[in-house]
């Protein structure tokens, strides 16, 4: 398209544009000038000859926005009106040439157009202005506004729904500017908003608020106040109240960075202030109930941290209460005790429950006592730490009275040991020399007298193994077997010599255990042998072997006069014997499951029970499987 000079220095001094043929709808592009190349990112060969349509695709990617269409209906109306035609804001993608992309574009527009001779529009002026940075700044104002309106918004209603005492008071004489619903329920017939604070509240203003109020609004500086006594109005009546408060109190900053006004954040601990005063009293009285008692008492928490001792531990001692600040376990207990005694009150503590265990505790002359030690967790307010009270005993006399037992059971042990065996060798030699005879009528009498030997034989042993354990001189010798074999082995043995009940092995799967092999022989004979003895009635022993994760599990039931509730919490104890009503059970000197507890123990098992008296027993025994 040839221009004149002047027409020429004209369109490109102008603003981005294109002047295109009066074609429609193909608008050829004909003429564009530099600025319209720069702003749209093309050049004459992209253009020129080109319908404007084909150029400028509409992007399918804007799905919102038909910038084509309302384009075309601009175009169509300077056609048919020969008048200029104004296109509002428009977002309108341009393709970046050589990709299949658009860049992101917002475009001001009009048609202008060109008359020929005749009156008709021959060409049309297309020009643009590209508005994409002002239309992006004047969205991220946007954004920014409505941003900041939804913050205030939100703001206001958390602030509204805050389980707290809020305010703000502007100017020097704090004027109400807001006040959340819990500021107003303290105050519930007031008009509060647009009051000074001593007009609204006089009744505050001689509890020392002023004064605070006035040091934050001229320093700036915070004021935190815990647990401070208000006196508030009663509602309807001429009385106050002492109410507690956890309070803040903030200066606010105006734009201009200057004070002009105060916040006050508070929190209602009246009840807390209570509830903790009732507890401190409530220590008050067991420390001086303690204090009073003739026995060594203390209190700990839930983590083992000494809280308190009593008088008494203080004369044991010979310290006092702030010789006692940060004492540990350690300083108290024997060294050689540490550990056991450090395990069973940890145990007692995760397990919450009341306990014993034994220890030696260091006396004001560095002399150690064994003492039996008490433990019993106290009813405690919930939220509050959890209490536990001990007790200690001095059992010196009984640890050395014991300890001569153990001697004198031991010496006794050793020497029936001998004597005992020959007696049994003698018998068995009698026994064959009677049943070459035939006729003699004495073989029942000499299979009592083996059947009494044989247990006494087992009650020498228990009181050996006693004095052995007592002692720390039990042996274990460990091996790798099948324990499921041992138990066919040890209750096919067993049927032959209790024929009164049979013993039935329920499960019996092939799992193997490192172990004493002896030792856990022991405990299985015993349990079985007392499942017999204690179920005079009940015809048949229940034995199973099973596996729970890395664990075996060993049962076996009964069908007995089970055990008394009142004895359960001793059946391990040494020398304990429940009370049974089986007469014929025979002479027991309560060993055999104190013995049986301290293998399984040592074996790194667990043994426990369940018990239903006039019902039976269940006795069961865990051990890690064998690796």
């Amino acid at each position: 398209m040839i221009f004149s000079s002047e027409t020429y220095q004209f369109l490109e001094a102008a603003p981005p544009c294109l002047i295109l043929e009066a074609n429609s709808p193909v608008y050829t592009i004909l003429f564009a000038n530099q600025e319209y190349y720069k702003a749209t990112g093309t050049s004459e060969s992209d253009l020129i000859g080109t319908p404007l349509f084909k150029a400028f695709p509409k992007n399918p990617n804007d799905t919102e926005n038909d910038p084509v269409e309302a384009l075309r209906k601009s175009l169509e109306e300077c056609l048919c009106s020969k008048r200029k035609s104004h296109l509002p804001t428009q977002r309108y993608d341009i393709p970046i040439r050589g990709t299949n992309n658009f860049e992101l574009k917002y475009w001001e527009a009009s048609n202008t157009p060109i008359l020929d001779s005749k009156g008709e529009v021959k060409y049309i002026n297309h020009t643009v202005v590209d508005i994409t940075g002002a239309f992006d700044l004047a969205k991220k104002e946007r954004i920014s506004f409505e941003v900041a309106e939804m913050k205030r918004i939100s703001l206001y209603r958390l602030l509204m729904e805050a389980p707290a005492i809020i305010c703000v008071y502007q100017g020097p004489d704090f004027i109400f500017d807001f006040v959340n619903p819990g500021f107003q329920q303290l105050f519930p017939e007031r008009e509060l908003l647009g009051k000074t604070f001593a007009e609204a509240l006089p009744e505050l203003v001689d509890q020392g608020f002023m004064e605070v109020m006035r040091g934050v609004y001229q320093t700036g500086q915070s004021f935190e106040g815990k647990e401070l006594p208000v006196s508030l109005p009663e509602p309807d009546t001429m009385s106050f109240t002492q109410h507690y408060f956890d309070l803040v109190i903030q200066a606010r900053y105006a734009d201009s960075g200057k004070i002009d006004g105060i916040r006050f954040y508070a929190h209602h601990v009246t009840d807390r202030v209570k509830s903790r005063r009732l507890v401190e009293k409530s220590e008050e009285r067991l420390k001086s109930m303690l204090n009073s008692l003739a026995q060594i008492t203390w209190t700990t928490n839930q983590k083992g941290e000494i809280q308190f001792l009593n008088k008494k531990w203080m004369d044991y001692t010979g310290s006092n209460h702030s010789d006692s600040e940060g004492l540990s376990w350690s300083d108290i207990i024997h060294p050689d005790d540490y550990k056991d005694a450090s395990k069973s009150l940890g145990n007692l503590l995760s397990e919450h429950k009341a306990g014993e265990f034994k220890c030696r505790l260091r006396r004001y002359d560095g002399a150690y006592r064994w003492h039996l030690n008490t433990l019993k967790p106290l009813d405690f307010v919930e939220d509050e730490e959890e209490t536990w009270i001990g007790t200690a005993t001095d059992i010196e006399m009984i640890m050395k009275m014991q300890k001569q037992k153990d001697e004198f059971v031991s010496t006794v042990s050793h020497e029936l040991k001998t004597p005992v065996t020959s007696l049994k060798a003698y018998t068995q030699l009698l026994h064959r020399e009677i049943l070459k005879n035939e006729n003699c009528g004495n073989k029942s009498y000499v299979q009592r007298m083996e059947a009494q030997i044989n247990r006494l034989e087992i009650l020498i042993r228990d009181l050996l193994d006693v004095s052995r354990i007592e002692s720390g001189k039990l042996e274990f010798k460990e091996e790798t077997f099948d324990i499921s074999e041992l138990i066919t082995t040890i209750v096919r043995d067993l049927q032959l010599v209790s024929p009164s009940h049979q013993l039935i092995v329920q499960e019996n799967p092939h799992l193997m255990v490192n172990a004493d092999k002896n030792r856990i022989s022991q405990v299985i004979i015993n349990l079985v042998t007392n499942a017999v003895r204690y179920s005079p009635g009940g015809k048949k022993v229940n034995i199973s072997l099973s596996r729970e994760n890395n664990q075996l599990v060993v049962s076996i039931e009964d069908f007995g006069i089970g055990i008394p509730n009142d004895q359960k919490p001793f059946i391990f104890n040494r020398f304990h014997q429940a009370e049974r009503s089986n007469a014929g059970a025979g002479l027991n000197l309560g060993l055999g499951l104190y013995i049986c507890k301290e293998i399984i123990d040592r074996a790194g098992g667990k043994i426990w029970f369940h018990s239903v008296p006039n019902e039976g027993s269940i006795f069961y025994f865990s051990l890690p499987l064998s690796s």
